[in-house]
């Protein structure tokens, strides 16, 4: 395909690509920078040509088109990166640039030789730092480098994996400088981030380009997570080789959350944070709704010092109790080993080269960029010296100390900064300033240079490490930016190395002639999933109730002609928001004037994500629980439940409210029949469905309560609420074709077992599905769940409501009706304590060290039926 800019680097102006490129100016004079697809001399670098070429044609608006589509994958795939420093983004959609980054094989062969090469000699430095420390001992690493570093815990020496195999993944940030030289940035050696968002941003950009991705010849990524998988079974330890591999995450709110479920998936693990595992008797187990089962190898995403709180953080509360006793023992693997941040000492490249020498016998193929540690009183002069040229980082990699620039300090800043180096020399590293090399980035209308990172991936197999072609490139949010990072705003970009030949399709599917298991039940349920898809269900009742209650209230309001009930419409949103409504007041005529008090007080219900209670504060709890259980939704009802984000945000009217109220129900109901008829009904579907029937419950004999205590003088209108509230209006109206009467409403709504929206259906599918719960009752015997659902029903069934379905039914008249409200409401609330204590705890029973006796290490069997 032609070059769309000449030899001699002007644009051509008959081209499509030129209004692609008419504005692409690369840097010049002292912040000159490499290009990474042009060159000023000879235009388009040659691997760049087939690229540009395509994307000639495709022009600035099909561009913005296949922008929007990417857009649009990674929101509905709910491809996050959090930033801490934004409340409002949190849940942002990750950034992805249109455009991959391409290298040459040729190059990419050099850079991977470099980069393996490096990571063996982080590996033979992390075990000898935790091992005979051979290094320190013969002044090759000065001791307050390491010793004092708080990334070397104490607590982990001698808690080796076996020899030779330290780290199981190691990832370095690669940048490259004016000449053209690439040099590593840094190092992430203790859980290193982004190969998930690598192999994301590869997936969407063969969607959105798929035409080019098939012609580019790209290399592919799979075999490096292949690699991972391999290496992690092949660290089980032989006495735990029943056990499971498992991610152990910090949780939603990490900022890269999405990743670890996305490789949990992936690699077919079990997702779990802290409170998923325990530690008994010098074992690691999986909490599950099964009992315990083992765990054998763990991938953290947990930092090391806060893995463990009982010999490393003590205030951790993303850790596990007795968990670096178990590495010890030999009964745990966990890749990165704890004690492995210690690696990314920002002071440690500046030894790198006569470590290379020391260990390997060989000088660093890939070289780092220039870095002094002022530890060094000769590195520190020249640092001191050249302050105003270099970069002042902290020797710790401590992310509350950012990087500080000297070029951009004054006179008085530098002075104050030198006497900080002078006082702590070792807490300190001088590092050059690279310009870094530019990547084109497609703003909308044309493409424009972007200064770039990029973070390669290493994982370690049995004859040595394998590097995942490419990485995760990342990009700065503005032109002339010194500092690239998803915190900082800056993009991402998929990663193309170009071979030159067509690539295998290397795939984790496995091959359609192997045999294939087919069980029936799906893999194991941790405590804290079940607790969350409980909570799930729950939620998306709950807000579906309150959103329905707004939606029927709203709509009176904004109706001029309808009677007044203030009375009824405030009770029915004190009941539901349980708290008093006191300034809705609908006063005078006209909907200006009835508006004037009520509205301020109505949008604050339903918008205040801060009040408990209001309907934005329920959907938050909703996509948090939807977060956390997202593994286990299809993708279809997830990136339903991503949407509802969306809705009820910046809303200035009561009718936009309404709109955006029927936009959340109809939403609400999808992930209900998504799940439906997605889910396998195994456990996971059966604590979601027992979650969602409760609330139901507990709402509608909310709207049950509040009717009946309303003045009589008002029942035909309350009535009639409380049928649209529940959506059983319309049948009501097919069904009995009479006036609303408060004695049929209540045998449709509360007695009606066909009624897919009354107690009675809510109470027969929870005693369905409690039943199917694993228990440790012994058959005949019913778990206590079980007793109390089929109790629940039963005082339902035997409830005698005959007076009240053939007369208007008056509440003082039969005070069983009204003890029944608070009898089922009391059950119902006692079931979920009791799912609670015997499913999402697993506490372990007391035992006084007089009286105990010490048998031999539990079986899994054992240990179900002693667990709490």
């Amino acid at each position: 395909m032609p070059d769309p800019v000449t030899a001699a680097g002007q644009v051509n102006q008959n081209r499509p690509a030129d209004n692609l490129l008419a504005a692409y100016r690369c840097a010049h004079g002292p912040a000159v920078r490499f290009d990474e697809m042009y060159a000023a001399e000879t235009g388009v670098r040659p691997h760049w040509t087939y690229a540009m070429g395509a994307f000639g044609p495709l022009g600035a608006t099909e561009l913005r088109r296949r922008s929007a589509e990417v857009r649009q994958i990674l929101r509905e795939n709910g491809v996050t990166y959090n930033v801490y420093a934004d409340a409002r983004a949190r849940r942002r959609p990750l950034a992805l640039d249109v455009v991959p980054m391409l290298l040459d094989s040729r190059e990419w062969r050099t850079i991977e030789r470099g980069l393996i090469q490096r990571a063996e000699l982080f590996n033979l430095i992390g075990a000898d730092l935790y091992g005979p420390q051979r290094l320190i001992r013969d002044g090759l690493l000065p001791p307050e480098l390491i010793y004092v570093h708080p990334g070397f815990l104490r607590a982990c020496h001698g808690a080796l994996p076996d020899e030779g195999s330290y780290l199981t993944l190691y990832a370095a940030d690669l940048v490259r400088g004016p000449d053209g030289a690439v040099r590593v940035l840094g190092d992430r050696t203790q859980a290193p981030s982004g190969a998930g968002y690598a192999l994301e941003n590869r997936i969407v950009m063969s969607r959105a380009l798929p035409s080019l991705y098939r012609d580019a010849q790209v290399h592919r990524v799979a075999l490096f997570f292949r690699a991972l998988r391999a290496s992690l079974a092949a660290r089980l330890p032989i006495s735990s080789a029943r056990g499971r591999t498992v991610v152990l995450t910090p949780g939603p709110a990490n900022e890269t959350y999405f990743e670890h479920v996305y490789l949990a998936n992936y690699l077919d693990y079990t997702l779990v944070q802290a409170d998923d595992v325990t530690v008994r008797d010098g074992d690691v187990w999986l909490k599950t709704v099964d009992g315990l089962q083992p765990v054998g190898v763990m991938l953290r995403r947990v930092d090391d010092v806060f893995c463990d709180p009982l010999e490393l953080q003590a205030e951790s509360v993303l850790g596990i109790p007795g968990l670096l006793q178990a590495v010890r023992n030999g009964r745990v693997a966990v890749a990165n080993p704890l004690g492995s941040g210690v690696l990314e000492n920002a002071g440690l490249p500046a030894f790198l080269p006569q470590l290379a020498k020391a260990l390997l016998g060989q000088d660093l193929h890939l070289d780092c960029v220039p870095t002094w540690w002022c530890g060094d009183p000769a590195a520190r002069a020249y640092v001191l010296d050249h302050l105003d040229r270099l970069v002042i980082k902290s020797t710790f990699a401590d992310p509350a100390t950012p990087a500080i620039f000297g070029a951009r300090l004054s006179q008085a800043e530098r002075d104050e900064m030198a006497g900080k180096i002078r006082a702590r020399p070792y807490a300190f590293v001088g590092q050059e300033q690279v310009a870094l090399s530019t990547a084109p980035v497609f703003t909308g209308e044309r493409l424009e240079p972007r200064p770039m990172v990029l973070r390669s991936f290493l994982v370690r197999r049995d004859d040595g490490y394998v590097a995942m072609p490419g990485g995760l490139s990342r990009v700065a949010s503005e032109p002339d930016g010194t500092v690239v990072s998803g915190q900082a705003g800056g993009l991402s970009k998929d990663t193309w190395i170009l071979a030159s030949e067509p690539e295998s399709r290397d795939s984790l599917v496995p091959a359609a002639d192997r045999p294939v298991a087919m069980p029936r039940a799906a893999h194991e349920l941790p405590s804290s999933l079940a607790d969350n898809l409980f909570w799930l269900g729950r939620y998306v009742e709950r807000t579906a109730g309150g959103a329905r209650v707004f939606r029927e209230v709203l709509q009176r309001v904004l109706d001029t002609e309808e009677q007044r009930h203030e009375a009824a419409l405030a009770a029915f949103l004190s009941a539901c928001t349980h708290r008093p409504v006191t300034s809705l007041r609908f006063i005078g005529r006209g909907r200006t004037r009835r508006l004037a008090v009520a509205e301020q007080e109505l949008l604050a219900t339903i918008l205040d994500a801060d009040q408990p209670g209001s309907l934005r504060f329920h959907l938050n709890a909703l996509l948090r629980a939807g977060q956390a259980t997202r593994d286990r939704l299809s993708q279809d009802a997830w990136r339903v439940v991503n949407r509802l984000d969306c809705e009820l945000i910046d809303i200035r009217s009561l009718s936009g409210m309404v709109e955006s109220l029927e936009r959340l129900i109809i939403g609400l109901a999808a992930i209900n029949g998504l799940n439906t008829e997605s889910m396998a009904r195994g456990h996971a579907f059966r604590f979601m469905e027992i979650g969602r029937r409760l609330e139901r419950a507990l709402y509608t004999l909310t709207l049950l309560r509040t009717g009946c205590e309303l003045p009589r003088n008002t029942a035909p209108v309350v009535w009639e609420m409380v049928l649209a509230m529940t959506d059983s209006l319309m049948t009501y109206r097919s069904r009995y074709a009479s006036t609303v009467r408060a004695g049929v409403v209540l045998d449709l709504l509360l007695i009606d077992e066909t009624n897919p929206r009354s107690v009675g259906y809510q109470l027969v599918q929870i005693q369905e599905q409690v039943a199917g719960l694993p228990h440790r009752s012994r058959p005949p015997h019913r778990s206590p769940e079980d007793r109390l659902a089929l109790e629940t029903l039963t005082a339902l069934r035997v409830l005698d409501l005959d007076r009240a379905s053939r007369f208007d039914w008056d509440p003082g008249a039969d005070e069983a009706v009204s003890r029944t409200f608070a009898d089922l409401s009391t059950r119902l609330l006692t079931l979920s304590t009791l799912l609670g204590r015997d499913y999402f705890s697993h506490v372990e029973v007391q035992r006084q060290l007089g009286q105990a006796r010490f048998p031999p290490s539990p079986t899994p069997d054992a240990l179900q039926t002693t667990d709490a």
